[in-house]
């Protein structure tokens, strides 16, 4: 859900299997978040927790697989 409070699960679709980074970022550029993992090929999803964030606010993050990168809004909530 969008905005969240406490945790929100990002989810997506990758064509095979592959490194995923994401990366989380504040609407100043600053980066709140990355991290890379391995995802199987079709839906996937990951947790994301406002403790590894460390603050509300709105946040934008950006997912990069083989070159390609989706970005979108987030906003958490206190």
């Amino acid at each position: 859900p969008n905005p969240f409070k406490g945790e929100t699960m990002i989810s997506f679709n990758l064509p095979v299997d592959g490194l995923v980074t994401l990366q989380v970022g504040d609407a100043l550029g600053r980066t709140v978040v990355v991290w890379q993992r391995i995802f199987s090929k079709g839906s996937n999803s990951s947790m994301l927790n406002v403790n590894s964030i460390g603050f509300s606010g709105v946040l934008y993050y950006t997912l990069t697989y083989e070159g390609t990168s989706i970005t979108k809004r987030m906003m958490v909530l206190d």
